[in-house]
């Protein structure tokens, strides 16, 4: 390399290490320019491995910015730089960020087949540190698509490698993840254990960052138990060791978090002040979006504001229809037929659990299909017509038969998978 295109590469390696500083600090515009002038050097000299680090790292800032379409159309590019000059490594941290991105975006599927690519690369090059870092990110999304069974193969290839290290700091993050397991499975007492026991070695070693997410853990099982204040006490305990630290987070879901606890507490105006705030944020996660519509429609039934109710129900129902998720559609539909019968509409509310009954059968969704037509029954019993009583007792035969024969198969998986995990050895030394 003669001396003017070393000093050129130099350039691009210093507007590089400048844009990450700008990155970490927070001011994502000055980042991109660095990045981007960084890249455009690079793009000259032809130097590919560097290349993907600024597509990376301008990924990372888009993530930041909470524009996750945008950080993956840098990716996809970034995969195909990675695939055409065989940078494994590169690839490797590129599936792991598409995984990231996909499953913020609830596209559990994608993020799935990013994170189990990112691991497949990770295993090849025999990547330690990487093929940890994915196989926890593949037992949060294991948890949240309830994959037991993959669950507790990443939980046990983990530990041998984890086991086999002396690294705490790592170890702490796999139990982490499985108190979040824990958690999902409704088993709470668990979750609080190890989350206890995260406290005691976060606290040791000053990790504030960590604390503010186990706070935030703490608050999301105390509102699953109704303890409403107690797990406000811990959201704004999080969210303001996150604003002191200045760091990145997801604001839109502690907004969603706090604003519905105090729905739940009765502080109506406190409540819409954070359902506002939600609104002034950034956000691509029409998920988070339909589950705002739900409190607001609550809200505004507390408000007797029966026309905005109305309103916000329908635009739920729009959302979750969009996102095929028959599961938050029945919820919502169930809440909104309630409501519907509160005011005298009676047809408009068996229009509406017709519409999700016929969703739910089509996703097989066989405990949201049983509450639907739970619901349709209670309205026809109002209504005294002996014909619709009869077939949906029966329908509710039917589906519990269904329901139970599928719920004794998750939990023999759920009883394995807890005996296998008491086997291991859950402590930090």
């Amino acid at each position: 390399m003669s001396d003017s295109l070393k000093e050129d590469y130099d350039l691009a390696e210093q507007l590089k290490n400048k844009a990450r500083q700008y990155y970490e600090k927070n001011t994502y515009d000055s980042a991109l320019d660095f990045a981007d002038t960084s890249l455009s050097i690079f793009k000259r000299l032809n130097v590919f491995d560097k290349m993907q680090e600024c597509l990376l790292l301008k990924s990372q800032i888009y993530t930041a910015k909470s524009e996750f379409k945008k950080s993956l159309e840098i990716l996809d590019e970034c995969e195909k730089l990675c695939l055409k000059y065989d940078l494994n490594e590169g690839l490797m941290k590129t599936y792991n960020s598409k995984g990231n991105n996909l499953a913020y975006l609830t596209n559990y599927p994608h993020a799935t087949v990013a994170f189990e690519n990112s691991l497949k690369i990770a295993k090849a090059i025999y990547h330690q540190k990487s093929i940890i870092t994915s196989g926890l990110n593949l037992l949060t999304i294991y948890t949240i698509t309830k994959d037991y069974k993959k669950a507790l193969n990443v939980i046990q290839d983990n530990y041998r490698i984890l086991k086999g290290t002396d690294n705490k700091e790592l170890f702490s993050k796999f139990l982490e993840k499985i108190a979040l397991l824990f958690y999902d499975m409704k088993m709470y007492d668990k979750s609080i254990e190890i989350y206890n026991s995260l406290n005691k070695y976060l606290e040791s070693t000053n990790n504030e960052v960590r604390l503010s997410n186990i706070m935030l853990y703490m608050g999301l099982i105390n509102y699953s138990e109704e303890n409403y204040k107690d797990a406000l006490k811990f959201y704004e305990n999080s969210f303001n060791l996150k604003e002191k630290l200045k760091i990145d987070f997801i604001k839109v879901v502690y907004y969603l978090n706090l604003g519905n606890t105090y729905l739940k507490l009765g502080e109506l105006e406190n409540a819409e002040k954070y359902f506002k705030m939600f609104l002034n944020e950034q956000n691509e996660n029409k998920l988070y979006l339909g589950m705002l519509y739900e409190s607001e429609a609550e809200l505004n039934i507390k408000r007797n504001n029966i026309e905005l109710a109305i309103e916000f129900f329908e635009k739920a129902l729009e959302v979750f229809k969009n996102l095929e998720r028959a599961d938050k559609f029945s919820e919502v539909s169930i809440n909104y037929a309630k409501f519907l019968k509160t005011i005298s509409k009676s047809e408009k509310a068996i229009a509406i659990l017709e519409e999700a009954m016929k969703f739910c059968e089509q996703k097989t969704l066989f405990s949201n299909l049983t509450d639907t037509c739970k619901e349709l029954l209670l309205i026809y019993t109002g209504l005294n017509d002996l014909e619709k009583i009869k077939f949906y007792e029966n329908k509710i035969k039917y589906l519990n038969l269904l329901k139970e024969k599928k719920e004794n198969k998750t939990e023999e998986d759920i009883a394995k998978l807890i005996s296998d995990i008491k086997n291991l050895n859950l402590t930090i030394q």
